[in-house]
């Protein structure tokens, strides 16, 4: 049976390709990517995941039922978890997470929000489970050629972990 999901990620096949293919997610599984590199990663997507907060926020807030607002409340906790992976990574490299957005994270994080705001709820557990997919294999792309290997084996475990496949 084909669920709409399964719609979605066929019809997105030739960018889900090109994201799991990208030079970063590349250089990091091979471990070329250089530090400064990451680091920057770190510090924008830090900024997203923020974003990603309000936004489930807002799902919560809407959710027409309680199984929807614990399930909701799940990954809010879980984006809390992250900001805490990236908080640890800054304090042990003395980077600093008070930055400026980039226009993508900018855009990305007012696109959250705006869907949260005014789509339907469906559009917007449409972006979340996305986003949310696209992170798992993106970083599962990285851990079938690195597996658990450091510097990155926090980031790689959190995003390929079963709670997070869940």
């Amino acid at each position: 049976m084909t669920t709409v999901l399964d719609e979605l990620l066929q019809e997105a096949q030739p960018l889900w390709q090109a994201m799991t293919h990208h030079p970063f997610v590349r250089e990091l599984a091979t471990g070329q990517l250089s530090r400064e590199r990451f680091d920057f990663w770190v510090q924008q997507d830090y900024l997203f995941v923020q974003a990603g907060i309000r936004f489930v926020a807002f799902l919560i807030a809407r959710a027409p039922d309680e199984e929807l607002r614990r399930g909701l409340l799940d990954a809010a906790v879980a984006f809390r978890n992250e900001l805490a992976l990236f908080e640890d990574y800054a304090r042990t490299n003395a980077l600093p997470l008070d930055v400026e957005p980039t226009p993508v994270c900018l855009g990305y994080a007012s696109f959250l929000l705006a869907t949260a705001a005014t789509g339907s709820l469906a559009e917007a557990l449409t972006v979340l489970w996305g986003g949310e997919k696209a992170y798992y294999d993106a970083w599962s792309t990285v851990r079938a050629t690195l597996g658990l290997a450091e510097p990155y084996a926090r980031w790689i475990e959190n995003w390929t972990s079963p709670q997070f496949a869940a």
